[in-house]
């Protein structure tokens, strides 16, 4: 649960509010009851699993490290209730995405902001290791009262190291403002210049770029920003889709050459360096925008053997490869380099936004081709199998985990997932046993418990049921699925105050659920509070029209 306003943490930050929440965090407004009337931003994460732990770890050490004006700066790290904290430098001011709602800003001030930033992320780069940020886009920006840009929020940062191409830590996403490349892990300097062109593209146009996976597939078209503002000059514009091309190698190299080209953008009205010993103090940025030369085109980089080749050529003038036309500003024509190849991993991201649509069917079709493309992560036989138990296609889905087992034989959530398919299967003896192995393997497996829950409930043990459910609470509170199938539970046993209480928590952490809704419907139902089971009952049906257990309730009633 997150802190409540006046709680005091650690015996010296007293919570003054909640500046943002999520499924898996929170961050505060706190005073430091040591300086008084001092103010900072407490970052608390609920996420007790070991790698969110190290995950955590990992921010604090960043920042702690970290010194410039465009960075949040790190004073303290520390554990009470189990829980991390982090204490951060408040920033007041606005966030950029609330001033490019409003369009309180000018192209030209929007532009000097974005210099500060790719400044920020430069210095970022810098470091020995670089570290790379790998969540830039306009919520993550705050612009202070004296107008200075903020980068903020390293959740998901990691160090680069360019031997090891996969991530450190999590990989995240930010839709329309991630790469293509980070899909897979790979990231490096240059996907923080895809981010920066994203962002800013998202600045001047007040419109979110497609998901870079819509655009590798040619499912979306990115429209060109003079298309929408056509009074974003051709040079900002050729700014913008170099730092968003798909290919990584046609981007800028640097968020440095990026940002020395958004000066020149602004007719040098900017200075060179925007660190801290030779920002221009005071100087004005609000006269409108000056208008650059357009560069000189340049010719397609090969997508064979990475030469670049003169501006108009078809194909490349090394190895015969075809190149492939694309129009620029003012009518020109230039060469795009090719968009980056399907990879496995890419499929399986396809599959992943599928299966967030609920569009199971066709995340089948993406997984398997990511299986047949000899991607093997675990994620992927537990989401493979995930969807094909949505489908209700049981006697696949356990072929599926069974492979998983045999190469993934330690991990937990694997063997959890084929325990629910062995429910499903009515084959309870072994869903009893693979869920016993699962628990042995990891005793805060939140599904390993969730379905053990499940399986007591199947076999007509409620008291069992309930138990295992509320060990699920305990492990992850601010989940839906545990606190519904707690009430499912109580509901098995008729304790029907209790399964009310269970499901109006999950209600409130889903509100795009129907079920707990209709699930409170049949409790008030079975109390004869039939103007409450009613209301209920419509509240489900208005989530989902189609929900069956909603219709029959209001049936009944």
């Amino acid at each position: 649960m997150p802190l409540s306003s006046g709680q005091l943490i650690a015996q010296r930050y007293k919570v003054m509010r909640v500046l943002g929440q999520g499924g898996f965090g929170a961050v505060y407004l706190v005073e430091d009851t040591r300086l008084a009337g001092h103010r900072v931003a407490l970052k608390e994460t609920f996420d007790t699993q070991p790698e969110a732990v190290r995950q955590f770890q990992l921010e604090a050490e960043i920042l702690a490290r970290l010194s410039h004006p465009g960075l949040v700066r790190v004073s303290d790290r520390f554990e009470e209730r189990g829980h991390q904290f982090l204490v951060m430098d408040f920033v007041e001011g606005d966030d950029l995405i609330d001033l490019i709602q409003r369009g309180a800003a000018s192209h030209a001030q929007i532009i000097k902001w974005m210099i500060e930033v790719c400044d920020a992320v430069a210095y970022l780069h810098s470091q020995t290791p670089p570290i790379i940020h790998r969540d830039i886009k306009p919520p993550n920006i705050k612009i202070r009262h004296d107008g200075r840009a903020v980068l903020v929020d390293f959740g998901i940062a990691k160090v680069y190291n360019p031997q090891k191409q996969t991530a450190m830590v999590a990989r995240a996403i930010s839709t329309g403002f991630s790469p293509p490349e980070q899909y897979t892990g790979g990231t490096d300097a240059r996907s923080d210049v895809y981010s920066l062109g994203a962002t800013l593209y998202c600045a001047l146009t007040a419109t979110i770029p497609p998901e870079a996976l819509d655009l590798v597939d040619q499912s979306a078209v990115l429209a060109r920003p003079r298309e929408i503002k056509p009074q974003i000059s051709p040079a900002v514009e050729q700014v913008i889709l170099k730092a968003m091309s798909l290919n990584l190698l046609a981007r800028y190299p640097t968020a440095r050459e990026m940002m020395s080209a958004l000066q020149q953008c602004l007719g040098g009205a900017v200075v060179a360096s925007m660190s801290p010993s030779t920002v221009a103090q005071g100087a004005s940025i609000q006269q409108p925008l000056i208008p650059a030369p357009p560069e000189r085109l340049q010719g397609a980089i090969c997508p064979r053997c990475r030469q670049i080749n003169r501006p108009g050529a078809r194909f490349c003038q090394f190895d015969g490869t075809p190149l492939v036309p694309s129009t620029v500003a003012q009518g020109a024509v230039s060469f795009a380099p090719s968009a980056p190849v399907v990879t496995p991993q890419m499929r399986f991201e396809y599959g992943n936004r599928h299966f967030r649509k609920k569009d199971y069917a066709r995340a089948v079709e993406e997984y398997a081709q990511a299986l047949q493309g000899g991607f093997e992560h675990v994620a992927l036989f537990y989401n493979l199998a995930g969807a094909y138990i949505e489908l209700r296609r049981i006697s696949e889905a356990i072929p599926v985990l069974q492979r998983g087992v045999g190469k993934y034989p330690q991990d937990a959530g694997i063997y959890a997932l084929l325990g629910l398919a062995y429910i499903h299967w009515n084959q309870f003896t072994q869903a009893e046993q693979v869920l016993q192995r699962a628990v042995r393997l990891d005793a805060r497996n939140f599904e390993a418990h969730l379905f053990t829950s499940m399986l007591h409930r199947q076999r007509q043990r409620p008291s069992d049921a309930v138990k295992w459910a509320q060990k699920a609470v305990r492990l992850e509170p601010n989940v839906a699925a545990g606190h519904f199938a707690l009430g499912r539970a109580y509901a098995a046993q008729k304790k029907w105050t209790d399964a009310i209480a269970a499901f109006k928590r999950a209600a409130q952490l889903d509100a795009n659920d129907p079920d707990p809704h209709a699930h409170l419907a049949a409790c008030y139902l079975a109390l004869k509070q039939k103007t409450a089971a009613r209301a209920a009952a419509e509240r489900a049906r208005r989530i989902d029209p189609n929900n069956r257990a909603a219709q029959e309730l209001l049936d009944r009633i």
